[in-house]
């Protein structure tokens, strides 16, 4: 048998499936031949758990492109179980040269965003709650200063400024650590997802190319794709 850390040097490939449960969107299903199981009979318990492979996996895919510099956000939310969103410390959305910097800023729920103006303008900075048209809160936004304001619950805000209303950004705060922004392409890649059954959410600009599915991650798998048909 061929051990497990010789498995891609040898065959190449490994296995993987990725099936669409609801939902009109195709979802691409990758499937390719496998490594056989190394034997771990006789071997001590601390070299069996170190000759384990690791169970994530790599979710790939193409998102709508960004509209207006304001890329995709994609969002696998496990169905079978609780996983926190991650908490990396202070997220920063800045005012610079009268424009929002990031043009979309993801957070975890909970997770701190400081608010900045680097320059020499006065500004303000009102955040609406996308869904329910209630604003978040509203506060002055002298050069320099900043302000520090904490998103509890997962949502979509709009984020503005009074005093330049071409200024627009968007603030998506996930509940789930699989989270990513696409790039301006709509590339985007989740690592170390591990297999189960989740929720992948699509948030876009434009209404029409946002969406909401049911998928399955069966492993083990390196990678898998998502063609989100759009």
């Amino acid at each position: 048998m061929i051990p497990r850390s010789l498995c891609s040097a040898v065959c190449g490939v490994s296995q993987g499936a990725l099936r669409l449960l609801r939902g009109a969107v195709p979802v691409l299903l990758v499937t390719s031949g496998g490594c056989a199981e190394a034997p771990t009979e006789g071997l001590p318990a601390a070299a069996i758990e170190t000759a384990e492979p690791s169970l994530g996996v790599r979710v790939t895919g193409k998102a709508p492109p960004a509209v207006g510099g304001h890329p995709a956000v994609v969002m696998l939310e496990a169905l079978d179980r609780v996983v926190p969103a991650t908490q990396e410390g202070t997220k920063y959305m800045d005012q610079l040269g009268s424009v929002f910097h990031p043009a979309v800023l993801l957070v975890g729920a909970g997770e701190p965003v400081e608010f900045i103006n680097s320059e020499d303008v006065f500004h303000n900075v009102r955040v609406v709650d996308g869904e329910s048209g209630e604003t978040e809160f509203n506060v002055a936004s002298p050069a320099f200063v900043s302000y520090q304001h904490t998103f509890p619950a997962p949502g979509v805000f709009d984020v503005g400024c009074d005093i330049h209303p071409a200024m627009a950004a968007f603030i998506v705060v996930s509940s789930t650590p699989y989270a990513v922004v696409a790039d301006a392409n709509g590339t985007f890649s989740l690592p170390d997802v591990p297999p189960g059954s989740y929720k992948l959410s699509v948030w876009h600009l434009e209404p029409e190319h946002r969406s909401e599915r049911e998928i399955e991650i069966v492993g083990p798998s390196d990678e898998m794709r998502v063609e989100l048909g759009f």
